[in-house]
């Protein structure tokens, strides 16, 4: 039987700053140095840093390019780590009516954002487009004198000095790019398309998304009135692993740069409602809020293009939109 539609509602992502973390919280390493080319050099460094309650795990790799022959500094930027999907189910009571929720991560992002330094600049980054395939293999190239190259099939097929390929899952979600992309700021927004579960295949904002259809439904318990866990898509169960690459520039004569790198997950709510009497015969009901809550996680580093180092200065949680649901299990 079709849930009746009765709403779907784009709710707008106004935020709340919950806290700073402190930047003696994140791990920081070097891990070495390679020759590329006659006289090139690159510089390994990486930062790690999370955010537990908010499900962020952001692992980034700098890689200097040391160029005698390219008059500005090089720096390849690939941004990993985990948003996890923080699958919440709850419920609530409109009388005559019990409502089960769910709610999923419908959006996924990452975002570069170079702080107020002109002399420093976006040139390249990888995915260029927006991309509906569920592998994502792209390659960036690097040669001595600072041309650039990429490649949309994951592979470069002329000699380079320097390669590095991204990797990345996406079932059932596409990526696109963000429209505000400029040489001082990049974003990406992995976002839920046909989700499939349970052998069904229903878009993002339908009504009918989600549902059990089992006819195991027990009143008053989410789990029985929505699909269980182990039965939705992997991003949805487990969260995105992103693998983004950016490539700056900067004019030497700029010995320090700052940058943001900000990870967010927003949330889309399945209120599904059905009456406490005459269950098998009276019409389910549903309700569904894109972008009603989600987090975020923003980390502010310090490029030393002089001595080729990375330092965190802080790190800030963030609360989107609605509150978590009344917890009723998974």
């Amino acid at each position: 039987m079709k849930w009746k539609e009765m709403l779907v509602t784009l709710i707008p992502a106004s935020v709340l700053i919950l806290g700073t973390i402190m930047p003696s919280e994140v791990i920081a390493r070097d891990i070495k140095q390679d020759e590329i080319g006659k006289d090139g050099q690159v510089t390994k460094r990486t930062q790690v840093g999370s955010d537990i309650n908010g499900g962020f795990t952001q692992i980034l790799n700098f890689d200097f390019i040391d160029d005698p022959k390219y008059d500005k500094d090089a720096l390849v930027l690939s941004t990993k780590g985990n948003i996890a999907s923080q699958l919440e189910y709850g419920k609530f009571r409109e009388n005559p009516l019990f409502f089960s929720q769910m709610r999923f991560p419908g959006e996924f992002g990452v975002r570069i954002h170079v702080k107020d330094n002109p002399k420093t600049e976006i040139l390249d980054y990888l995915p260029k487009n927006n991309i509906e395939s569920v592998d994502v293999s792209e390659t960036f190239g690097y040669n001595i004198g600072g041309s650039i190259s990429s490649n949309e099939s994951g592979s470069i097929t002329g000699g380079v000095n320097y390669s590095k390929t991204i990797n990345y899952k996406q079932n059932n979600y596409r990526t696109l790019l963000s429209s505000d992309t400029s040489n001082q700021s990049v974003g990406w927004n992995v976002i839920a398309s046909s989700l499939f579960y349970n052998g069904h295949t229903n878009v993002r904002g339908d009504l009918n998304l989600f549902r059990n259809d089992a006819g195991d439904r027990i009143e008053h318990d989410p789990r029985t009135f929505l699909a269980g866990k182990s039965t939705l898509p992997s991003l949805v169960r487990s969260g995105f692993t992103p693998d983004f690459l950016t490539y700056l520039s900067n004019d030497k004569q700029n010995t320090k740069t700052q940058i943001t790198v900000r990870y967010q997950r927003l949330n889309d709510e399945i209120d599904a409602a059905f009456y406490s009497s005459n269950f098998a015969i009276v019409p389910q009901m549903g309700r569904y809020y894109m972008n009603i809550s989600g987090n975020a996680f923003t980390a502010t580093y310090e490029i030393d293009w002089k001595n080729k180092k990375v330092k965190m200065l802080k790190q800030e949680s963030e609360q989107i939109g609605k509150s978590p649901l009344e917890k009723a299990g998974e």
